[in-house]
């Protein structure tokens, strides 16, 4: 089990991540809005694909944040680490319930549980789908050769794009991420301060411990 101190570290890691990311796709939606530009559509689709392979990267870091003790264990350099692909490949070995959940929130009539957490099942990230992405991105960074016959086509590129920030965005709004002791990291991207004036929620990171039926019962009976 995580110290209080450990629970802290994993919490503000984790919501450095969400925020780095938050921002990225910010920048994403000043191109895509054309409030900002490269000055060269090319350039404009690479800047997108090089947000969107440091947002899947800063995923992959996030889960490494929350499952830092046993990555360690069989990744002794785990601190030097940045390839999303083997950190999750290694991350797996000791939690096959790693990749964040996707979820929405079902507000309930009644004063002690407020909601109840359901999983989303379309439009989201699922590990494989990451991969793809992951890999399809990282070929548009490099220079084309001039001789290959089977040319990028900005158009199609783009509109994979859009649809890639989409699943992200999705997948990221609220989600859980399942660490290795059972217990679950909950992170709402959007979340609103209802004594604040600001328009955009913040994120907020929270860290819960597993609870059992007659902790339950006490709560709901006592």
């Amino acid at each position: 089990m995580h110290t209080e101190g450990e629970m802290s570290e994993i919490v503000n890691k984790y919501t450095s991540c969400m925020q780095e990311i938050k921002l990225r796709i910010n920048a994403i939606h000043s191109i895509i809005k054309r409030q900002t530009t490269t000055l060269y559509p090319y350039t404009n689709l690479e800047f997108i694909c090089l947000q969107i392979r440091k947002i899947l990267e800063l995923i992959a870091m996030a889960n490494l944040v929350a499952n830092k003790d046993e990555y360690q264990k069989i990744r002794e350099k785990f601190s030097i680490d940045w390839n999303a692909k083997r950190i999750i490949e290694t991350i797996e070995k000791v939690n096959k319930n790693f990749f964040p959940t996707a979820i929405y929130r079902e507000q309930l009539d009644n004063e002690k549980i407020k909601y109840h957490w359901h999983k989303k099942v379309s439009n989201i990230l699922t590990k494989d789908i990451y991969i793809k992405i992951y890999d399809e991105i990282s070929n548009i960074l490099h220079a084309q050769n001039p001789f290959k016959i089977d040319r990028i086509n900005l158009d199609n590129l783009q509109q994979e794009a859009l649809e890639y920030v989409n699943l992200i965005v999705n997948t990221l709004n609220e989600h859980n991420t399942y660490l290795c002791n059972g217990n679950i990291v909950n992170c709402n991207m959007n979340a609103f301060d209802p004594n604040s004036n600001e328009k955009e929620g913040k994120v907020s990171v929270h860290y819960f411990g597993q609870v059992t039926t007659d902790d339950i019962e006490e709560v709901l009976y006592e």
